[in-house]
């Protein structure tokens, strides 16, 4: 089986306007090539890809398929030319970091700007998750680094200090802990937090700081 993008992209437009002729149009070819590349794939496949009828085309459910396969691969051959288009235009590299949101609002924007500044020919893909995403992304190589509240459980991954975020106590006046911060302020440091409180709460923030993650030995932009 061998198709080439052209057939792809004339299969992709032939399904979409539900029409052989609109789909060559789009494809810029004529009717008689389109409509013969259609039977060649049909026959290579050894089965229909549409359904014709006087009002037009449908995909059959090997045509739906295809389509979809179709689709995906055309993506992914755009995000190439892309990717290799920054290259000749003189990147150098580029460098996907997750974050969590503690980090992606408030410290990343004046660090990302300072690198970038200094490295111009970097590209940075910058994605928003939680701690545990981040570790499972950078751990099965979905990502380059991350940032993450220092919970633990890193497994094989290198950490380093990034961050820490200056932690502040507010309480009406008649809570107990203000009452207890009042006669003790150094107990106000010893509540302990969960995970799940540094990833969401102002204080669990504050408190827990964060780290950079990456995988060991895994090169990174200078």
């Amino acid at each position: 089986m061998r198709f080439d993008l052209t057939d792809l992209r004339l299969f992709i437009h032939v399904a979409e306007t539900c029409s052989i002729t609109r789909g060559a149009n789009q494809t810029h070819m004529s009717l008689a090539s389109a409509s013969a590349r259609i039977r060649g794939m049909e026959a290579m496949l050894g089965l229909p890809l549409l359904e014709r009828s006087p009002r037009g085309v449908k995909p059959t459910p090997a045509g739906q398929a295809l389509l979809q396969h179709a689709q995906v691969m055309l993506q992914h051959y755009e995000r190439m030319r892309g990717e290799l288009g920054n290259f000749a235009r003189g990147f150098k590299g580029h460098v996907r970091l997750l974050a969590n949101t503690i980090a992606a609002t408030e410290f990343l924007p004046e660090t990302l700007a300072r690198f970038l500044a200094a490295r111009p020919n970097v590209d940075i893909e910058l994605e928003e998750r939680t701690s545990t995403e981040i570790v499972t992304a950078v751990s099965e190589g979905y990502a380059d680094a991350g940032i993450i509240v220092d919970i633990g459980g890193h497994g094989d991954l290198q950490t380093f200090p990034f961050a820490v975020d200056r932690l502040v106590l507010i309480t009406p006046r008649a809570h107990p802990r203000h009452v207890g911060w009042q006669e003790a302020p150094n107990e106000g440091a010893g509540h302990d937090l969960d995970p799940e409180e540094c990833e969401s709460s102002d204080t669990g923030r504050d408190a827990c700081g964060s780290q950079m993650v990456g995988a060991r030995g895994r090169g990174s932009a200078s």
